[in-house]
């Protein structure tokens, strides 16, 4: 999952794809069904991983994107989910506001023969 922030008016986005090269990015807005194509010229690679910069999408809070790469042969060869939060990165968990507590008694069976 990528996070992206909404005081944000251009996004940056590190993936690892499973091919050798990225030739297009296409991000779709999971409600609206918007598609935005990014080629080669947002795109970058860094030592380990390729970085999509400069991507100006309107994003609203708890909107999610699909991100899918594709290679020069439009064969899928990496894809994601981008989630908007108005969180910080550092701060960011996906369970905010939410608590969970798991409560065990330890009570286990030995099975002797």
């Amino acid at each position: 999952m990528m996070t992206a922030q909404l005081q944000d008016s251009l996004h940056t986005f590190n993936f690892t794809p499973k091919g050798s090269d990225v030739n297009s990015v296409v991000i779709t807005n999971t409600l609206t069904n918007d598609e935005f194509t990014f080629n080669k010229s947002y795109i970058f690679k860094d030592s380990y991983f390729y970085v999509l910069k400069n991507v100006q999408i309107d994003m609203t809070v708890n909107s999610t994107f699909t991100f899918v790469a594709f290679d020069k042969f439009d064969n899928e060869i990496y894809r994601d989910q981008i989630i908007c939060i108005d969180q910080s990165i550092t701060d960011y968990t996906i369970n905010k506001d939410i608590y969970t507590e798991r409560v065990t008694e330890n009570k286990f069976v030995l099975n002797e023969q």
